[in-house]
């Protein structure tokens, strides 16, 4: 076998173990950040006793604030 050839085997090898490492990193983190359902319905149920708890009447005007802060965005995007 040439040298040329070895060469060329040499880093082909070394691609693929590249390739085949950055293959396995993406697969682990997409895998990773699926959701756990489970979980999340704990979160949002701890997350909603602490907005009854500690925002009891301050929520609805957050939320009113919020809305007129967005029909505002969006009259501003409008109007530009």
């Amino acid at each position: 076998m040439s040298k040329t050839k070895k060469i060329l085997l040499t880093l082909l090898g070394v691609f693929l173990i590249i390739l085949t490492g950055v293959v396995i990193l993406v697969f682990s983190f997409t895998q990773s950040m699926k959701a756990d359902l489970d979980e999340e319905k704990k979160v949002k149920h701890q997350a909603e006793r602490y907005l009854e708890k500690n925002f009891e009447d301050e929520r609805k005007y957050m939320m009113s604030y919020t809305i007129i802060w967005v029909t505002g965005a969006i009259l501003t995007m409008q109007l530009k």
